[in-house]
């Protein structure tokens, strides 16, 4: 509900983008981790619905320069790792 709340108010207030980085789901297993926006949904499926609906663009330092990317390595089981993401405001 959060997600589509949030897409409706980016569209309302003019925002045609949303940093996909900074979209995480909580992991119902019980791992306490978060699992990227990426790993659950078709982006480039979603993006073709622009200008209908916000598109997701990547994290670029060049042209969000009042945002700070951060990575972490997230293991789940035994083989199954990945690069989770974490976009925030530059505190400074």
């Amino acid at each position: 509900q959060r997600f589509v709340g949030m897409s409706f108010l980016a569209t309302q207030e003019g925002y045609d983008e949303i940093i996909e980085e900074s979209i995480l789901w909580k992991d119902t297993y019980g791992t306490n981790e978060m699992i990227p926006h990426y790993m659950l949904w078709d982006i480039v499926h979603w993006n073709t619905f622009y200008p209908t609906i916000p598109r997701f663009a990547s994290f670029d330092s060049k042209v969000h320069t009042d945002l700070v990317l951060s990575t972490s390595e997230v293991k789940y089981g035994e083989d199954t790792v990945f690069i989770k993401k974490d976009v925030r405001f530059n505190p400074n």
